[in-house]
């Protein structure tokens, strides 16, 4: 069978870029259209919870640009609504428009993200997501109009980072999270020293609890916790979590569970020259054989090249291997994360954890599987070299 000549890539964040710079740059040189369900192409999306709300880093240095000579058809705007696999057709609507077009295709890399999770309280006055850059931008504004008072619902990774820039913009911060330490996912000895971390710079936090209820009329003066706890905010974000982006693939015959459902080499399963990359992309990790979803940023640049190839060499590619890596800047502390850490992994640290400048190491069936680094950058190298091999 040769090869595709009419490839669409839907998704114009960073994986879909990715995926289109990774097609030329591997030999394809036929039909390469790029669809974007936002006005605009790939931008940096770390930045969005830190330097871009301090206002110290603008909106135009976040984006990327593309090369015209890579001949790459982009359609900015638009968003996909279906897919007719058995006529290799896509369903297109361009934002202003009533009516679905369509596109035939005989390659597609899917690569459609992940929407944040709104707890059904999205567009009320005062409550913010931050997953796009005009989410960030209203939130920006929303922290530089006064002093508010900020409620971050969510602990995890983004809601840390966003209440760490609250704290340094000076501006009076709680957060509310279900379990009983933030960024539990790191462990209990890592996310302890976390916990105790924000504690020490300021933040109130109310561990073990969920968001009840918003108080105020029009816009929020308060939260009501699980517990009956009243807490005032003028600024709620939510940073519950996001799920994949597969509402427009429901009909298709798509395999989706927690996103799309590929094989080893991202390929979708059961399915030729079809192939997912990013946060949309569910797949069984060869380091550990788990399916697994992964939301970072290093993630959906790496699997973007291996979708490409895929899609290019068919089911005798190779499968994608990465162990995977995520950073976060929160105060003084810069922490890294190679691989991906359990819950059940025994943990041994090496430096004083309580005050940074530590390594934690993951052990798994008496192997390393994961490391997380508190401001020991010069480490890095060495353990991607460990866990790589």
């Amino acid at each position: 069978m040769t090869g595709p000549r009419d490839i669409t890539v839907v998704g114009a964040s960073i994986s879909g870029l990715r995926a289109t710079q990774a097609l030329r740059e591997l030999g394809y040189d036929g039909r390469l259209r790029l669809i974007g369900a936002e006005p605009e192409l790939a931008y940096q999306r770390p930045p969005l919870s830190k330097r871009f709300l301090t206002g110290s880093q603008t909106a135009q240095s976040l984006r990327f640009a593309l090369d015209p000579a890579l001949d790459i058809d982009v359609q900015l705007a638009t968003r996909a609504t279906g897919l007719d696999l058995a006529a290799r057709r896509l369903h297109i609507r361009t934002t202003g428009t009533k009516n679905d077009s369509r596109l035939r295709f005989d390659g597609l890399v899917i690569a459609t993200g992940a929407e944040p999770i709104d707890l059904g309280l999205a567009g009320r006055p005062g409550v913010h997501l931050l997953r796009s850059l005009p989410d960030a931008t209203a939130l920006r504004d929303a922290l530089h109009r006064g002093t508010p008072r900020v409620l971050v619902v969510g602990g995890g990774l983004i809601g840390c980072e966003v209440a760490a820039t609250c704290r340094t913009l000076g501006l009076e911060v709680s957060i509310v999270e279900r379990e009983p330490l933030l960024m539990r996912v790191l462990g209990d000895r890592v996310a302890s020293a976390l916990t105790g971390l924000h504690r020490t710079q300021g933040v109130r936090l109310h561990l073990g609890v969920a968001l009840a209820d918003l108080h105020g009329a029009p816009t929020v003066e308060a939260a009501e916790l699980s517990d009956g706890v009243i807490v005032p905010a003028d600024v709620v974000v939510l940073a519950v979590g996001v799920r994949p982006a597969v509402d427009w693939l429901r009909d298709s015959g798509l395999p989706l569970r927690n996103g799309v459902l590929c094989a080893a080499n991202l390929g979708v399963r059961g399915l030729e020259r079809v192939t997912s990359a990013g946060d949309v992309t569910a797949w069984p990790d060869p380091l550990d054989g788990a399916t697994r979803r992964v939301e970072h940023w290093d993630n959906a640049v790496a699997q973007a090249r291996a979708a490409a190839r895929t899609l290019l060499t068919g089911p005798a590619a190779p499968p994608f291997r990465d162990p995977g890596i995520f950073w976060s800047d929160q105060y003084d502390l810069r922490l890294h994360v190679l691989g991906r850490p359990q819950p059940t992994d025994l943990v041994e640290v090496d430096g004083p954890i309580e005050t940074g400048g530590c390594t934690a190491r993951y052990l798994r069936h008496g192997r390393l599987a994961a490391v997380a680094l508190l401001n020991r950058p010069r480490e890095l190298g060495r353990y991607r070299r460990l866990l790589a091999s």
